[in-house]
């Protein structure tokens, strides 16, 4: 077995727990909130994901805050199910989920090890983000994860979204590394998997939750789960 040159993980969903954080949050603000509660928290969920993309572009370039996005996505679904506009109902469930949301950020089991591991056999450890470089910061701190990676980029500095090639791109021409040197961990099949393959990035599918294989002939490693860390580590390098 090799070793790649440059190891590159996605972050929410990837070594931080997002999905847990926000299912807490989303429920706390359900629960606390009236005008939520008449909603399951499944249906909750699916409008709180809906244009998520479009309205999170505007907080990337620096159009609208993260506080000022989740109080426009709680106004969108407040006024969908038919109170009405309702702007301070909508700022009252914000406050709710962001408070929330930041004390139960953690990371997913086993990611501390993984990259702890990777950092010892001496091969450096970027991130690779949709996301602001200070929230991201914040949430690796709160979840022990600092000092276990060498660089971070987010699409803030770039205004690239993956799986744009040249995000992937411009983190290889950082580290000086060649595409088929490096390995991208990421839980997003799309973003991670097919937009590192498109810029001839080895890529390692986070598959979590065990969603159904996609049909394609992107050729990539599945791992669900962090731990055992040495199984988990033979996977990722199986193809060095």
């Amino acid at each position: 077995m090799g070793y790649p040159q440059l190891v590159i993980f996605d972050i929410d969903g990837t070594i931080i727990d997002h999905e847990n954080a926000a299912r807490i949050a989303l429920e706390k603000a359900r629960t606390h909130v009236e005008e939520l509660a008449a909603l399951s928290h499944e249906e909750l969920s699916h409008l709180w994901g809906k244009n998520f993309l479009i309205l999170w572009k505007d907080v990337i370039s620096g159009k609208s805050s993260i506080e000022a996005n989740r109080t426009q996505r709680f106004l969108n679904i407040i006024e969908g199910i038919g109170y009405g506009q309702l702007p301070e109902v909508a700022e009252r469930a914000a406050s709710i989920y962001g408070n929330s949301y930041e004390s139960n950020i953690s990371a997913i089991s086993g990611a501390d090890e993984v990259m702890g591991n990777i950092k010892e056999l001496g091969i450096p450890i970027a991130l690779l983000t949709n996301n602001l470089a200070l929230n991201q910061k914040m949430k690796l701190e709160k979840a022990g994860l600092n000092g276990l990676y060498d660089f971070m980029l987010t699409s803030e500095e770039t205004g690239l979204f993956k799986p744009d090639r040249e995000i992937f791109n411009a983190l290889l021409k950082k580290f000086s590394c060649l595409p088929g040197r490096a390995l991208m961990v990421g839980n997003s099949f799309e973003e991670d998997v097919a937009g590192a393959y498109a810029s001839g990035i080895r890529a390692v599918w986070f598959n979590r939750f065990r969603y159904p294989k996609p049909d394609t002939d992107i050729k990539y490693m599945e791992i669900t789960g962090y731990l055992p860390v040495n199984h988990t580590l033979e996977t990722m390098f199986s193809h060095f």
